[in-house]
């Protein structure tokens, strides 16, 4: 059986639309990616990412996950809240399309919810959204079929 590499995966999961993005930061630092060949764009506007989820798929930071607050795209900066560790240039990353949630897909690739990260995902008053109580989702059941 041949096996596949977490890459080709993202690749696949960016087809289906599931990711929004895969991108190698040109600079960036604890709240921010710089993506200046991806992300500075007038084709984008600040809300192009709301409610998405960033990963950092490499260097020290590699599993990381925070949320994204907004785009600068003049400067093409990523402002995530919590903090990561410190973006260099050449850490590659992904953004996870709005609606798909982290800790849905943690148990497929072993991904962290950071405690700091605000989940707008979910209504104020849904109790799940303070406990991390998941629910079964499409996107969930597409992954299930995947081992890294």
């Amino acid at each position: 059986m041949a096996s596949i590499t977490g890459q080709e995966v993202r690749e696949e999961l960016l087809k289906w639309g599931l990711l929004r993005l895969l991108g190698t930061a040109t600079a960036g630092a604890t709240t921010y990616i710089t993506d200046t060949v991806r992300l500075q764009s007038g084709a984008l506007s600040s809300t192009s990412f709301e409610d998405c989820w960033v990963r950092i798929t490499s260097g020290s930071g590699d599993g990381e996950i925070s949320k994204v607050d907004y785009l600068d795209q003049d400067l093409g900066r990523l402002y995530l809240t919590p903090a990561v560790t410190a973006i260099v240039a050449g850490v590659t990353y992904e953004i996870i399309r709005a609606g798909i949630r982290p800790d849905d897909l943690r148990h497929e690739w072993g991904w962290q919810v950071p405690s700091g990260a605000r989940d707008r995902t979910r209504p104020s008053g849904d109790p799940r959204r303070q406990t991390g109580e998941r629910e079964v989702s499409h996107s969930r059941s597409l992954l299930s079929g995947f081992a890294l």
